[in-house]
């Protein structure tokens, strides 16, 4: 989704907001430790999947760095078939 500002920060916060609120409702739930569960989902996430927008790339090393992994960035190529078929 298109984040209000498209800043790599808000689209940063984005992320990382909806990846701690999952982990937080997962552990409300399942009775299981915040902490652990939020380590656990991360470390299960291997890829990014976005367009070439600069900020995306911007968010996704921000990520990177708050999460202390490399996440392999793959870029969508419908973007372009998409604007082709229109």
């Amino acid at each position: 989704d298109e984040v209000p500002g498209g800043t790599a920060e808000d689209y940063y916060l984005h992320i990382t907001d909806a990846f701690d609120n999952l982990a937080r409702v997962y552990s409300h739930f399942h009775g299981t430790e915040y902490q652990s569960t939020r380590d656990k989902i991360i470390a299960n996430i291997s890829n990014s999947l976005t367009d070439r927008v600069a900020a995306n790339h911007a968010a996704i090393e921000l990520v990177n760095s708050s999460w202390h992994k490399t996440l392999n960035e793959l870029n969508c190529h419908l973007h372009p078939l998409d604007t082709i078929a229109k």
